[in-house]
Parts: structure tokens; sequence; C-alpha cells
């Protein structure tokens, strides 16, 4: 497989999740010599190495399990376009990614490796929300609840790795992988990105070697991957009279009847969810994430002091 004909990325954005990955993913689409697969995240790289097979328990999951199907997602790319592909769960499962890396990218020491970090009890709690908001957590759990079994949960390999919240958030050894191994790593954070996007986007575009953008600058108004939360049942009693409503509806009534019904019960049966992040719960996620991010501060270079302030 070594000698494969087909073109391999010339790139890749590893993370972290809920960092900005996804508005960057958009961004860089614009670039007429960039190629990104229509499927953000193939997971490819470490899915085949990695026991979690937390990903294929989600509804209508298709990725590539063998190279060639992974490289059939590049077919398209132009003569003239690099390849790139973003795929957070690259960050955190480091050690599967960059060994397949090895093992299969004929020019594995060439790739350039993008990283996005946001200050990591932001990240936990808008990966709650996320979680919450799509019904990720089989069981529900409350914040607080979630951090407190997230390493009994880890060693459960059904589970999805969105539930390792503070795992996830210990950026340097996942960050120094990366840096040990390919020389061309670019670290940006969530913060200069959402600020200043036109000159992140500028730098990650002369750090591809490419040339600059020539149309007009990024629309702040875009907001891209936000978290809506769905609205809950108000009770228990009010989810079962819901549930039974909805079949006899289904029975009796066409499609534009229940909508009308719907739309006018609606806010009877069910209330804007609410999430409560547990101060108790808070202050110990910044006694556990300080270290780390005193060990990413001197790594990068760069004073993260700000971050669990």
């Amino acid at each position: 497989m070594r000698s494969h004909p087909s073109r391999f990325p010339d790139f890749l954005v590893v993370g972290a999740a809920k960092s900005g990955t996804t508005t960057l993913h958009h961004h860089l689409a614009r670039h007429p010599r960039v190629f990104l697969p229509k499927g953000k995240e193939l997971w490819f790289w470490h899915q085949n190495r990695n026991p979690n097979q937390g990903i294929f328990s989600l509804p209508n999951t298709s990725m590539p399990i063998r190279l060639e199907d992974y490289l059939a997602h590049f077919r398209e790319a132009h003569p003239d376009q690099i390849l790139g592909e973003v795929c957070p769960s690259y960050l955190y499962y480091h050690e599967y990614t960059i060994e397949t890396l090895k093992e299969f990218h004929p020019n594995w020491r060439d790739v350039r490796i993008i990283i996005l970090l946001r200050d990591p009890l932001d990240r936990i709690r808008s990966e709650y929300r996320f979680v919450r908001a799509m019904r990720l957590d089989p069981e529900r759990l409350s914040f607080a609840e979630s951090i407190r079994r997230e390493e009994e949960r880890k060693k459960d390999n059904r589970l999805l790795l969105d539930l390792h919240y503070l795992a996830l958030s210990m950026y340097t050894d996942q960050v120094k992988a990366y840096l040990d191994v390919f020389p061309n790593t670019r670290v940006y954070l969530f913060d200069e990105l959402t600020a200043t996007p036109e000159t992140v986007l500028r730098d990650v575009i002369s750090f591809l070697n490419l040339p600059p953008l020539t149309e007009a600058g990024v629309d702040r108004s875009e907001v891209h991957n936000k978290t809506v939360l769905p609205p809950v049942s108000r009770s228990r009693t009010h989810g079962t009279i819901h549930d039974m409503a909805s079949t006899i509806g289904r029975m009796l009534l066409p499609p534009a009847g229940r909508k009308r019904v719907r739309q006018a019960l609606g806010s009877w049966f069910f209330k804007p969810d609410q999430v409560e992040y547990d101060p108790a719960t808070l202050d110990w996620l910044r006694q556990q994430l300080r270290p780390d991010v005193e060990r990413l501060s001197g790594l990068l270079q760069r004073d993260l002091s700000h971050w669990l302030h």
C-alpha cells in the first residue's frame, strides 16, 4: 500500500475539539488552491488502531476503513490544489494517528500540522453543551456527574470520546507529540481565531505555502457549529402524555394537522433546556487543569495564565 498511486493529504488540522476547527474548515474551503473532503472528520488515521469504537454507535456513520477508500475522498482534487483534512480527534488520539501516518503516508515527514487550542475550561463547557444537545450521552448525566464518572467511563470503548471532557483538555502531551515528530507544525488559539480571523487565516495560508486569498475578507457574521439546546419535557408526566398524543396524532391527523397541533401545544409539553455548571466542579477542574496549562505555556513559550481566571 505504500506505493499507492493516489494522492495523500498535504496538511491536517488535528484539533482540539470545540476549538474552531469547523470555522477554519469553512475558511480554508474558500481558497481555490485547497481541496477538503466533503465530509469533515474522516477519523481514518487513528480508527483502525483505536480500541474505542464509540463512533460506530452513531446512526448513519460512514467512515473509510481501507486506505483506498480514504484516498477516494480526494479524487476530485485538481492537480494544482493541495489536499487537507480537518479532524479534531487526531489530536486526542495522537499516538494512533502518528503511528498510522508513519506506516502508510509516503511523505509523512512533510505533512503540515495545524492545531487549534481553546481555554480548556471553556472547551469542556462547550463540549458538554454539544453532548447534551446532540444526546450523545446514553445516560444523560448532569455536568457534575459526567466529570465525576469520567475515569470510569473512559474504560468503556463503546462510549464516544466526547465524554472524555477533562482528558481531551489536557493539551500538552498531545501537542508535544506533533511538535516532536512533524517539523511543520503550527499552533493557534481559539481566541485569536475569534478576535482576528483574517490575521489567523492569512497566517495559515502562508504556512501552507499558498497565495493569499484575493476575495473579500472573512464574514464575521457566519457562525459555524453553534450548539443549540433542544427543549426538554417539563416533567416525566408531560413526556408520557406527549408520546401518547403523538401516537394518536399519527393515526388520526394528516402531517399538516400534526404540525399545527405541535406548534400550538409545544410550550405546554416542553421548556427550554438549562445547563447548570456546578461551581464546585468548575473549581475542581481548574485545579486539575492548572499544571497542564503551565506546562503548555512553557512548551509554546506563550502566556496562557488568563485561561483559568
